[in-house]
């Protein structure tokens, strides 16, 4: 992933100020500062869900030599609120395996591995609006992990959870995307996620980049 002086607008209000990073492959970042620092901003931009101004390569490629839904279907994104339809958790896990028109049998295996990988395969025909926030976050994130991503973006998936439950989940990710080979990004407001879970941290404050470093070197 590499932008390059990427600026977004809300009609007056300037979001991101040329903003550029990169981010390597199977690199543990996190996006950290206050509420309105533009980060869950910089994250959309990422995942082409925002219009923006500027230079952005997505696996090497810019967004205007292929079709956005190509680039997006590399990455899968989990947002602040378990974002979960009617129906059993393993059929939530499916949908986006579907959407891809992956083969059933092929479905069942992932949906069963996404699961037992984030130890929730015990939900499994469990309604998925019958879960606690614990419990839904989980399967959330089993059914970005059922599309086998390449990118992995967490758009502060856990602030609502108690200290002890988020960084259990963080760890879990953390492990799971190094066996895997996955990179991710995720936004936070909590130090504590920082230093349990990144490699490197990308602080935004008033929709500029003011630090990029390792977590234990920030100021």
């Amino acid at each position: 992933l590499k932008v390059e002086n990427i600026n977004v607008y809300y009609g007056a209000i300037h979001a991101l100020k040329g903003i550029s990073v990169g981010v390597k492959q199977v690199e543990i970042v996190t996006l950290i500062g206050a509420n309105g620092a533009g980060k869950s901003t910089l994250l959309q931009t990422i995942n082409l869900l925002q219009g923006y101004q500027g230079d952005l390569r997505l696996f090497g490629v810019r967004p205007d030599k292929v079709t956005a839904t190509d680039l997006r279907r590399r990455c899968s994104m989990v947002f602040q609120e378990a974002l979960l339809l009617d129906g059993s958790v393993a059929e939530n896990v499916a949908w986006p395996l579907r959407f891809r028109r992956v083969a059933d049998a092929e479905i069942k295996s992932r949906v069963q591995q996404a699961l037992i990988d984030f130890g929730c395969e015990h939900l499994s025909d469990r309604s998925a609006k019958h879960l606690s926030g614990g419990e839904a976050q989980r399967v959330c994130i089993a059914r970005a992990l059922a599309t086998e991503p390449e990118l992995l973006l967490l758009d502060e998936p856990f602030a609502a959870l108690d200290i002890a439950i988020r960084s259990s989940l963080l760890e879990e990710i953390r492990s799971v995307a190094k066996r895997r080979g996955i990179t991710v990004v995720l936004v936070s407001h909590s130090f504590s996620d920082v230093l349990d879970f990144a490699e490197r941290a990308v602080v935004l404050i008033a929709g500029r980049i003011r630090q990029d470093n390792r977590p234990e070197v920030l100021l």
